[in-house]
């Protein structure tokens, strides 16, 4: 599937680099204080404070499926729906341009990727987070 020069955003979550694609309001900031919300989905972490938003903090290795402590400090902050959101990351990394995105057929979600040096990159697109967040139904 061609992709006429989208610009993504890359991060490392469990040491693997992620991307998303590079939003007008994509940019990482530390989060110092999260508040916990009672009774959410187990990928909402809580709710935290920056540049006069509110941001829903996700726990990205959660929505990946993936085993890892949490002891992440930096989001990638977002918006869906004109809701603000970051997602809990290890690791900031490039900005990349690519020029066509590929499809791995044994990934059940966020099966697109990018090559980046050779590598596959999976895309994180934030409208399938809502397939394992429950926020949106």
């Amino acid at each position: 599937m061609a992709s006429k020069g989208k610009k993504y955003i890359l991060f490392k979550v469990d040491g693997s680099t992620w991307a998303m694609p590079l939003l007008k309001d994509s940019q990482f900031f530390t989060c110092t204080e999260i508040a916990p919300i009672p009774a959410v989905d187990e990928a909402v972490r809580g709710l935290t404070y920056h540049n006069g938003k509110i941001i829903t903090v996700l726990n990205t290795a959660k929505i990946l499926n993936l085993n890892t402590e949490e002891k992440k400090k930096t989001c990638l902050l977002f918006t869906y729906n004109n809701d603000n959101y970051g997602l809990l990351i290890d690791e900031v990394k490039d900005t990349v341009k690519a020029t066509r995105t590929f499809s791995d057929t044994k990934k059940k979600l966020f099966k697109k990727y990018i090559r980046v040096k050779k590598n596959k990159v999976y895309i994180l697109e934030p409208v399938l987070i809502w397939k394992v967040v429950k926020i949106y139904d």
